[in-house]
């Protein structure tokens, strides 16, 4: 489905592992008709996380790009793993996204990773909404979620829905613009009621004034006629709140039960109705390529294209897949463009649309798309693509350092050419692994993010290039070195057979500042 700029929304699913993120967008997937039956992560068999290992494993490893089509708008979710191991997969995400949705666990406080992603989304100046998930559980409790939002990330974090029921009670919301009781069947589809419990009504009247404040704190017309006391309607609501959202003055919490279902429409509805289309960031930045011009293109179809390839997958049966975002501009098969970071003019033979690990050609690619492109060696993870009449290079993902390394070797050393082979290609596909060979040591040495992040390099080797290797602790290449004042003299003396022989040296030593090499007088 091709529409206009206005009707795209490319969301980051963010959240803290355990919280409920997959299981959200498996909600989504099944109300919308996308696949026959709800998956489970405990079940290994959920849309988004589709890989053998993550399936062994039961969590998310990889990004996942699922894209959805709801009320004539263009949906691409992009669900990214929870643990600190993978913020690289988080943080380059974020970047070719213009919202994010952050799940939070209704059954715990607000969780590091979650803290982490949120600091990462405002580097990146991204609207959000949050979604209170698992309501359904043991001791969840929205009233504390919301004021623990509240307390780590402001007053900004605002209710527009209040649960009915608590724990396995919990059956529906009462939307608090529509003023209406909302009920969700097996599939997540809602039905609307005038009927709102009565024990809901004191966190209705709390949480309304909330919300009312910041849809009228962006427009000064809703606001004269909020403080007049006259009724807003459910039109100036969503507007005001939409123009909050986008301002970062306001962010609208939902309730969900994802595994029942409950609230999935409505967290549809937040997608649509709250967070911006691309065109919020109306601007492309950059650079031209080898100079410190900066260059700035406007986010339009119309405009000259340029392009960020954020995310580059290397599936032992499928390839290399390269995901790009497209901020400005159109592209399409077999056209010319430059890749403004290498210097080359390429072309891309297929374009792709990327769903889970499903794929369909597509004939164009606009201002907002996000797509594949696959097998292209000459693409890498943080290439610029662009018109070569207008080149700009877009700032690329910024990583952490790593916080680990150590030794890798082949359990036979006939394969440790096919060894190194193979882990230069996983460096390709992720920007936080590096590896390097210790010339001291003659250790292979690799580095990044954590325990789990090196155990999936290992799994990767074993399961996809039938590689048996081990870890170990990087040897230390130790250095001797002066450490205080000292002085000698020696004497030499030949006088038998011959002509004599006579020498003597003095000589003092002393250190050096650290780092300050060799000195001889």
């Amino acid at each position: 489905m091709m529409v206009e700029v206005a009707q795209k929304r490319n969301v980051a699913v963010v959240a803290h592992h355990g919280a409920g993120k997959t299981s959200l967008v498996e909600a989504i997937l099944y109300m919308l008709g996308n696949v026959d039956r709800m998956g489970k992560t405990e079940d290994g068999n959920t849309f988004s996380d589709f890989t053998d290992e993550e399936r062994d494993r039961k969590v998310s490893i990889h990004s996942s790009l699922i894209h959805a089509e709801y009320k004539k708008h263009s949906i691409n979710l992009l669900d990214l793993p929870g643990y600190a191991d993978f913020i690289g997969e988080v943080k380059s995400c974020l970047h070719a996204c213009g919202a994010a949705m952050f799940i939070i666990n209704a059954t715990s406080p607000v969780e590091v990773e979650t803290e982490k992603a949120w600091g990462y989304a405002d580097d990146f100046d991204l609207a959000r909404v949050a979604v209170v998930n698992q309501l359904d559980k043991e001791r969840a409790d929205f009233h504390k979620a919301v004021n623990d939002l509240q307390a780590a990330f402001g007053k900004r974090c605002v209710p527009i829905q209040v649960p009915i029921g608590k724990e396995a009670d919990f059956k529906g919301v009462v939307d608090l613009i529509s003023m209406k009781a909302v009920t969700f069947d097996s599939k997540g589809k809602a039905s609307l009621s005038d009927e709102i419990p009565a024990e809901c009504q004191d966190l209705i009247d709390e949480y309304r004034e909330m919300m009312m404040d910041c849809a009228a704190e962006v427009d000064e017309a809703v606001m004269e006629k909020y403080l007049a006391g006259e009724t807003l309607s459910r039109e100036e609501m969503l507007a005001g709140l939409k123009k909050a959202v986008s301002a970062k003055t306001c962010i609208p919490i939902l309730c969900s039960s994802a595994t029942k279902a409950i609230g999935t429409e409505l967290v549809l509805d937040g997608i649509v109705d709250f967070l911006p289309s691309p065109e919020r960031h109306n601007e492309v930045h950059g650079h031209r390529p080898g100079s410190e011009e900066s260059v700035t293109i406007k986010v339009s179809d119309d405009s000259d294209l340029s392009a960020l390839c954020f995310k580059t997958r290397i599936d032992p049966h499928a390839g290399r897949l390269s995901l790009v975002r497209i901020w400005s501009g159109t592209l399409k098969p077999d056209q010319g463009v430059l890749n403004s970071t290498t210097g080359q003019v390429v072309k891309f033979h297929n374009l792709l649309q990327i769903n889970g690990k499903n794929q369909k050609n597509i004939s164009e690619a606009r201002a907002g798309d996000i797509i594949g492109i696959a097998k292209h060696d000459d693409l890498g993870t943080d290439d610029s693509l662009c018109s070569p009449s207008n080149p700009i290079v877009i700032p690329p993902t910024e990583y952490p350092p790593p916080t680990i390394q150590m030794a890798i070797h082949a359990d036979d050393m006939k394969d440790d050419e096919k060894l190194g082979t193979h882990l230069h290609k996983i460096e390709e596909e992720d920007p936080t692994f590096h590896v390097r060979r210790d010339p001291e040591t003659h250790q292979t040495v690799i580095t990044g993010m954590g325990e789990l992040h090196l155990d999936t390099i290992v799994y990767h080797l074993k399961h996809y290039a039938n590689l048996n290797v081990a870890l170990s602790t990087p040897k230390v290449a130790y250095r001797e070195t002066v450490t205080a004042h000292a002085e000698g003299s020696y004497r030499h003396k030949k006088q038998s057979g011959g002509r004599g022989q006579f020498g003597e040296v003095h000589f003092k030593i002393d250190p050096m500042p650290r780092g300050g090499g060799f000195q001889f007088e």
